[in-house]
Parts: structure tokens; sequence; C-alpha cells
């Protein structure tokens, strides 16, 4: 399959990068048709899906960082929930604690259940370029979105990394 059919195949991609990555406010790392972008400020972007095939509650969150720097503990957690309070979804504890399945291609699973009901479905994964690391996090009511989801910022991600 040729590129512009892949391409195809995930909508139209608007790439852009950021040239420089400003540790107080920086610009959306990529741009993809039917996302709505949303600053987080600091480290955080959020993108929210608004293409009419678009599984409710689809939403993509981006932690930008100095490639090889660790992660401060429950650093995603926090971010997590400042995208959802940013894309204004309702916050609703889960009634006990999230199901966790990593995924051996580097890649983690959270199953967020309420009154013993699916929520949120959650994948992860990361991608580096010379100077910064991605840490991706898709969320979805619906988990093969999620994972489609994150694919589609994983490639946007790589394509300008290279």
């Amino acid at each position: 399959m040729t590129l512009l059919k892949e391409i195809g195949k995930l909508g139209s991609l608007a790439v852009v990068f950021a040239a420089a990555l400003s540790a107080a406010k920086a610009a959306a790392p990529v741009t993809l048709d039917g996302w709505r972008y949303i600053d987080g400020g600091d480290s955080l972007h959020v993108f929210v899906c608004e293409r009419g095939d678009c599984v409710p509650g689809s939403r993509v969150f981006c932690h930008v960082g100095q490639r090889g720097s660790a992660v401060a503990p429950g650093i995603l957690r926090t971010e997590e929930r400042r995208a959802a309070a940013l894309a204004g979804e309702q916050s609703r504890p889960p009634t006990n604690a999230p199901s966790v399945g990593l995924d051996l291609s580097g890649g983690s699973r959270i199953i967020e259940t309420v009154d013993d009901v699916i929520s949120r479905y959650r994948t992860s994964g990361v991608v580096n370029n010379e100077t910064s690391q991605f840490i991706l996090v898709s969320s979805a009511t619906d988990e093969q979105a999620s994972r489609a989801n994150l694919a589609r910022f994983e490639k946007a991600l790589q394509e300008i990394s290279k």
C-alpha cells in the first residue's frame, strides 16, 4: 500500500511540528483533521475528536518532555484528570481500582469501571525524536477506538520525527 493510500485511510493529516518547545507553553506538537486542540499549559496537549464517525468521548492527551527524562510518579494520572476537565467531561471516580494490562509492544491498557460497568478504555504509547519524548494516552468508551486513535497520533508524530 502506498503512503498516499495509508494517509487517505487515516483521513487527511495536517501535521505541524513545533520547532521549539517552550517549557511554559508549547504549540500543538501535531494537528489532525477533525480533532480539536486544547492547550493544557506546561507540557500537556489535549485533543478531542469532533469527527462524525468518532466514538463519543474519544480523546488523546500528549505529555511532552525531554528525550530520556523520567516522568514523575503520578504525573500522567494528574494530567489525565486535567485533560478530562479541559475536555469538559464529567468526572466520576471509579468504584474499584482500574484494571491494568501491559502490552508487550510497549504500551499499556487501562480499563476503568464505574458501578461494575466499563466506562473508559485508555491505551498509551511513546514516540521519541532527537530532543523530545511524547507520551500519548488515548481514552474512549470503546477499546478499538482508543487503540485506533492512539495509532493515528503515533503515526503523525513518527512522520514529523524522521
